[in-house]
């Protein structure tokens, strides 16, 4: 499903399940279609939340590297001769910008899997789910 899913990219999913005729339930399908619902909406919610807490975690990364780096600028140009004032610039100038680039990359490029992940079970929540006999 998720190869056909992603290979294909159907306008419309529909979820068909084959079951040889003799098995077939109308109860147990009804009961099947729903828990398979329930389970995609769920997965659909756990992924939204996760990917907008990885969202907020990252732009809160970005704006302490860029207080760390005004930070940098403060003590380069009030440091002086204090010595631990510029070890302490020295220190929180390469952190900053590291800082800065690896959550600036995350947010821009490391959260797309889980973006395709959640439009995946978006899709699933909504597709139709029928049963069809063998």
């Amino acid at each position: 499903l998720r190869r056909f899913f992603f290979d294909k990219n159907p306008e419309s999913v529909d979820l068909v399940l084959l079951l040889p005729a003799k098995l077939r339930s109308s109860t147990a399908e009804a009961i099947i279609k729903r828990r398979l619902h329930i389970y995609f909406h769920e997965k659909m919610h756990e992924l939204e939340k996760q990917l907008q807490h990885a969202k907020m975690r990252n732009i809160l990364k970005v704006a302490l590297s860029l207080l760390l780096m005004v930070s940098t600028g403060y003590l380069a140009v009030h440091a002086a001769q204090v010595l631990w004032k510029n070890i302490l610039k020295v220190m929180l100038e390469p952190a900053s910008w590291f800082l800065f680039w690896t959550s600036l990359e995350q947010l821009l490029f490391s959260l797309r899997p889980a973006a395709k992940e959640l439009h995946y079970f978006r899709r699933l929540s909504e597709c139709k789910i029928v049963f069809l006999p063998i």
